[in-house]
C-alpha cells in the first residue's frame, strides 16, 4: 500500500467522532466509507441512529449500483419503501406487497431481522448494513 493510500484509510477510519469501532454497524459502515459509497456529515459525524432520508437512499443506491436509482416518496425512508427500492435497483425480481418484498430481500440475505413493519423508519446504520449485505451476496 502506498504512503497516501495508507493515510486516506487512516483518515476514513477515524472519519466519523460520534461511530465508534464497538458500534453495531461499524465494519459495514467503515467498509462503504472505503468504498466511497456512503459518507458522514460535514461536522465529522455520522448519526447513525438517525432515519435515513428517501433522498438520501436514492444517491446511496446509485452510488453502489453506479446507476440512477429514483422512488417515490419523500422524507424518512419507510421499511415500505426501501423494500422497494432494493428490489429495483438491485434487480431481485418483480416488487410485490410488502410482505412478498421482506421474503425476497430475507431470501437474498439482505434483510435478516424475524419482524419488519412497514411504516417504521430505517436508521442510517441498518440502511448501510443493508447495503453492505447486498453488495456481498
Amino acid at each position: 500500500m502506498l504512503e497516501d493510500d495508507k493515510e486516506k484509510q487512516e483518515d476514513k477510519e477515524s472519519l466519523f467522532k460520534d461511530f465508534n469501532k464497538d458500534d453495531f454497524g461499524y465494519e459495514e459502515v467503515q467498509d462503504l466509507v472505503n468504498q466511497d459509497i456512503i459518507h458522514g456529515y460535514v461536522d465529522g459525524t455520522f448519526k447513525p441512529n438517525k432515519p435515513v432520508t428517501v433522498r438520501q437512499a436514492e444517491i446511496l443506491l446509485s452510488n453502489m449500483t453506479r446507476e440512477n436509482v429514483q422512488a417515490n416518496g419523500n422524507g424518512a425512508l419507510k421499511f415500505s419503501v426501501i423494500a422497494e427500492m432494493m428490489i429495483e435497483s438491485l434487480g431481485l425480481g418483480e416488487v410485490g406487497s410488502f410482505d412478498e418484498n421482506v421474503e425476497t430481500l430475507q431470501g437474498a440475505g439482505i434483510f435478516t431481522e424475524v419482524e419488519y413493519k412497514e411504516q417504521d423508519p430505517v436508521s442510517r446504520v441498518k440502511f448501510s448494513i443493508y447495503l453492505h449485505r447486498a453488495m456481498n451476496e
